[in-house]
């Protein structure tokens, strides 16, 4: 599960954040492997996609971790050319990262659908329970 991101946290690597996008987006990225494009959104995704969200955003805005800016800031200072900047930049991570799991969803199918089933029989799994899964 993705945490908040809080600057009170330890040093996170930006790959770090990007791997915690990628993880929070896995549920929409299910959706889609499983049932494509028309049949696979739904609205259970939405939080995590909001999370995701805050955490693109605040790699750009917060933690200066954008290539090319060198800068924390609150983007309100600035004005309407860099909030438009900022949505886009987020957008294009957001985009990336959901592809990004879609792939490992798609590689690893075989090990999708064993999660699934056992998630059907038993509503909810432990961390060793999803490690021996994997095994």
């Amino acid at each position: 599960m993705l945490t908040e991101v809080d600057d009170s946290e330890a040093t996170s690597r930006k790959q770090d954040l990007l791997d915690d996008i990628c993880c929070s987006l896995g549920g929409r990225a299910a959706e889609i492997v499983v049932y494509g494009e028309e049949l696979g959104l739904t609205t259970g995704a939405s939080g995590d996609l909001a999370q995701a969200t805050r955490v693109a955003k605040t790699i750009i805005s917060n933690y200066g971790m954008e290539s090319g800016i060198l800068a924390a800031f609150n983007p309100h200072e600035f004005g309407p050319t860099i909030d438009e900047m900022i949505f886009k930049r987020v957008n294009e991570i957001l985009i990336s990262e959901f592809a990004r799991a879609c792939k490992m969803l798609t590689d690893n199918r075989d090990l999708l659908e064993k999660v699934t089933s056992k998630l059907i029989e038993k509503n909810s799994l432990t961390k060793a329970e999803i490690e021996e899964l994997l095994g």
